[in-house]
C-alpha cells in the first residue's frame, strides 16, 4: 500500500483525469495544462498539450473532439463500463457500483452531479480519487480497510478502462484525446499493477 503522501498524489491524478474525462475542456483547464509543473508531468506521461493560437480556439476545437470521442457520431466509444463490459447501458456492473457508492459517497462538484450514468469513466476515476484521498487522511488503524476497498474497486470498476483506452487510442483522430487515453492507460497500468 502506498504511503499517505503517495495516496494524496494519486488522489490528485485521479481527480485531474476524472475532470478531463467528464466534460469538455474549459479555458481554465487548458491554461493549467499549458503551464509549469502540470504541463511537464502530463507530457511525461504521454499527454498532448493543446497548442492552438488562442485558448478560445482550443476550447472550440476540443469541444468538437470531445463530442467525437464520447458523445458523437456513429462509431464513437461511450466511456461507460456497462457498454464496454456488457454491451448495454446500465448493465451488470451497476449493482456493485451502487454498493461502492454507498460506502464512498458520490463525487463532489457540478460536473459530476450533471453526469447521470454513474458507470462513466470520469465518475469512476473520481470515486477512486475519494478512496485515495480517504487513505491519505486516515489514521493507521483505518488504512487496512481502505486498502481493501481500493483494491476491490480497482479490480471491479477500473481495470476495464485500460483496454478501453487502448482501443480508443486507435479510433480517435484527436491528438489531445489520444494523449488523454495514453496517460490514463499508463497511469492505471502502473497504479493497478497490470
Amino acid at each position: 500500500m502506498p504511503d499517505q503522501a503517495t495516496l494524496q498524489s494519486h488522489a490528485n491524478v485521479y481527480g485531474f483525469l476524472a475532470r478531463l474525462w467528464i466534460a469538455e475542456l474549459d479555458a481554465e483547464t487548458i491554461e493549467q495544462l499549458r503551464d509549469g509543473e502540470l504541463r511537464d508531468a502530463y507530457v511525461e506521461l504521454g499527454g498532448i498539450i493543446p497548442e492552438h493560437a488562442s485558448v478560445e480556439e482550443a476550447v472550440d476545437e476540443l469541444a468538437i473532439e470531445f463530442c467525437g470521442c464520447f458523445l458523437g457520431p456513429k462509431g464513437h466509444l461511450p466511456p461507460h463500463q456497462s457498454v464496454v463490459s456488457h454491451s448495454r447501458f446500465q448493465g451488470d456492473c451497476m449493482e456493485t457500483l451502487q454498493k461502492f457508492i454507498e460506502i464512498i459517497g458520490t463525487p463532489e462538484g457540478t460536473l459530476f452531479k450533471e453526469q447521470k450514468m454513474q458507470d462513466h469513466a470520469g465518475i469512476q476515476l473520481a470515486l477512486m480519487q475519494r478512496i485515495c484521498g480517504a487513505g491519505a487522511n486516515c489514521g493507521p488503524d483505518d488504512i487496512a480497510p481502505i486498502k481493501e476497498l481500493r483494491t476491490q474497486f480497482a479490480d471491479t470498476h477500473l481495470k476495464w478502462l485500460i483496454s478501453y483506452c487502448e482501443v480508443a487510442i486507435k479510433k480517435t483522430n484527436s491528438s489531445f484525446y489520444r494523449g488523454l487515453f495514453a496517460v490514463t492507460a499508463q497511469f492505471l497500468t502502473s497504479e493497478l499493477g497490470q
